[in-house]
């Protein structure tokens, strides 16, 4: 299982997943380092032959969903795509300004919405969406801070109803939801092991976006067996 909630972590994972020694990742480390190797272009098959080492079939990997919210219990029943909390995100709206019914928010939501939201409300097969970085979430740079600092679709909502987006971040708590996809194929799960190495080998001399891709799981919902820790407190 590789899993990244912080660079130790993530070192410790690596060389157990690629059955290497502390050793053999500080000279790969070293190689990355000095040669710039970047996620788009880096042939990592080869560099794994070069240094001898035999990748999985299959792999499970962690990842991180970034999200705020103000019922942080609905997570402990697993991800789901958008459509399908649409209407808790909006019961939680009406409830918490208590300016319009859930059904006046919902007619309005079908008129007034941008057309990026209207899109994602009717698309089935894309999400739960995830990072394999946790650090990456607390960082502005890294294409994933926007998240744990409230969804799209709310921000969207909020600006829509003319609500003081004020008392929603008040209310609302940053959560990370760590959780497990298994037995990913080696076409799936190679770039999560290249962007792991490059976190663990030039974070600190790169910016974040630079490696920080997002997962999708392509409209296939987390269980709530998958979900391994709830942090309310990141």
């Amino acid at each position: 299982m590789l899993s990244c909630d912080s660079i130790q972590e993530c070192e410790i994972s690596l060389m157990q997943n690629l059955d290497i020694s502390n050793e053999k990742l500080n000279l790969i480390k070293e190689e990355i380092k000095k040669n710039h190797y970047q996620l788009i272009d880096w042939d990592v098959e080869s560099f794994f032959k070069k240094h001898e080492i035999v990748l999985r079939r299959c792999l499970s990997v962690c990842f991180f969903h970034f999200t705020k919210t103000l019922n942080s219990d609905l997570y402990s029943k697993g991800l789901l795509i958008l459509p399908n909390v649409v209407d808790d995100i909006i019961d939680q709206i009406s409830k918490l300004y208590g300016k319009h019914s859930k059904n006046e928010i919902i007619e309005i939501v079908q008129s007034k919405i941008s057309n990026a939201s209207r899109m994602r409300l009717r698309r089935h097969d894309i999400g739960p969406y995830g990072y394999l970085i946790k650090e990456f979430g607390h960082i502005k740079d890294s294409g994933s801070w926007e998240y744990i600092n409230g969804g799209e679709f709310v921000t969207d909502l909020l600006e829509v109803l003319k609500y003081d987006d004020s008392l929603y971040h008040s209310r609302a708590k940053s959560i990370v939801v760590k959780f497990i996809v298994h037995d990913m194929e080696r076409e799936a799960y190679l770039p999560n092991i290249k962007e792991a190495l490059l976190y663990v080998s030039i974070s600190d001399e790169t910016t974040m976006q630079d490696f920080n891709s997002a997962h999708d799981n392509m409209g296939k919902e987390i269980q709530p067996s998958d979900i391994i820790s709830i942090d309310r407190n990141p």
